[in-house]
């Protein structure tokens, strides 16, 4: 969209675009996606044309994707918090996330990340996804499923997930 979401125009489709699970674009050109192609398997793939066309960048299950600043994504493979410092042309390790981790987001402009797993659980890195502190164990048997996460700001956030259970912080 070029007018604030007032109409849309399809860019790419199935099966030359990911099936996306997640991403993130740094300007209106440059973006990666975790996800997967038809036929293929799984993993983060890079735009520079604003999504007409993807190669895969890194294979493996990724959901989330978090552009950082400059050049410096990160992503998650299963347990294994990946960054790239070249701006998402290759992949290392940097540390281990939560079991189950599905999302994560920056908090604010203070450098601290935020995420929730598939079953609730947030927990907070101040390290850059290096290691992570767990902050939130949801009240309730939920079972596994959709959560998402999000701050407004630096204080202010929310976790909200399933039977509309909704946490502030």
């Amino acid at each position: 969209t070029i007018n604030g979401g007032a109409s849309f125009t399809l860019r790419s489709g199935d099966p030359v675009c990911p099936i996306i699970y997640g991403m993130a674009f740094k300007d209106e050109n440059t973006g990666i996606a975790g996800g997967g192609m038809s036929g293929a398997e799984p993993g983060l793939f890079k735009t520079t044309d604003g999504g007409v066309t993807w190669t895969r960048k890194y294979t493996g299950d990724c959901n989330t994707v978090l552009h950082m600043s400059g050049t410096e994504w990160l992503s998650i493979h299963r347990a294994l918090v990946i960054r790239s410092t070249n701006n998402g042309e290759s992949w290392s390790q940097i540390g281990f996330a939560p079991t189950g981790f599905g999302q994560m987001v920056k908090v604010g402009n203070s450098g601290r990340l935020a995420g929730v797993s598939v079953d609730g659980a947030a927990s907070i890195s101040d390290d850059g996804g290096i290691s992570w502190t767990l902050t939130l164990i949801p009240i309730g048997n939920f079972g596994v499923g959709e959560w998402d996460i999000h701050f407004a700001d630096s204080l202010n956030g929310v976790v909200s997930g399933q039977g509309g259970t909704i946490y502030l912080t």
